[in-house]
């Protein structure tokens, strides 16, 4: 519903509803969108994590000396 709230004007003084109405249209799909980024970010730092896992892994393989396994009590 479209409102006869004329901000532009200087002289108008909006009611608590017309800023309601304004805010209400300002952020309408706010929510959406940061479930959006929230699982957009999700997934690339998920994808990250492999990597990263991935490039420790080879490090710890390219290591001379014995066979080491990832979850040897070894100090190193």
């Amino acid at each position: 519903m479209p409102s006869s709230a004329n901000f532009a004007d200087p002289q108008f003084e909006p009611s608590d509803e017309d800023l309601l109405e304004l805010s209400r249209e300002a952020f309408a799909g706010v929510a959406e969108l940061r479930l959006t980024a929230r699982e957009q970010m999700r997934v690339r730092i998920a994808a990250l994590r492999v990597d990263a896992l991935a490039r420790v892994a080879a490090l710890i393989a390219s290591r001379p000396g014995p066979a080491r396994s990832a979850g040897s009590d070894e100090a190193t």
